[in-house]
Order: C-alpha cells, then structure tokens, then sequence
C-alpha cells in the first residue's frame, strides 16, 4: 500500500499481521493493548502516515508492547510488527 502523501510504501502484509496480532492479545488478556492495535490498523489501513508512528512508539517506555510477556506467534508477531512499524516509520520521517 503507497501512501500516496508522503510518497512511502505501507506494507501489506504488516496489516495481516496487526489482525492476527490483535486477536492473539485478546486470547492472551491483554485487552488494552488489543484495542490499541484495533484502533491504529484501520488508520494504518487508511493511509495514516502517523498511525505508524503511534504503533511504533507503543513499543517504547514503561508498560510498552515491548513489556508483555508474549509466548509462541504473538511474540514472532509482536517482534516482526516491530521491525516493519520501525522501518515504515524511518521511511516516512525521511521522506518529509
């Protein structure tokens, strides 16, 4: 997906990976964070350049994603949705 404003590519497989993400979340608990991931995916999906940073930065602090004690696919997906958000977001910053 091209975000057609700031001239960057969105990939489409981090929108799959957000879904799946959010639905592991639920199953494990985390309800807030399952919202969180339920709010920015559609903003994502809708070409919010800055949804991505927002999905990037919940990684960082205290009582971050980073934080979550995840098993198995959540925690592959957690870190993959990680290195896309981050990579998608240094894209954006450079291209403004």
């Amino acid at each position: 997906m091209r975000d057609a404003e700031v001239g960057v590519d969105i990939p489409e497989h981090l929108l799959g990976l957000l879904r799946d993400f959010e639905l592991a979340l639920v199953t494990a608990g985390e309800d807030f964070w399952a919202r969180r991931i339920g709010e920015i995916r559609p903003a994502i999906a809708a070409g919010d350049p800055y949804a991505v940073q927002r999905l990037f930065t919940s990684f960082g602090g205290s009582g971050s994603l980073s934080d979550l004690q995840l098993d198995g696919d959540a925690h592959r997906m957690s870190s993959e949705i990680y290195l896309i958000a981050g990579e998608t977001w240094r894209q954006i910053r450079h291209a403004n």
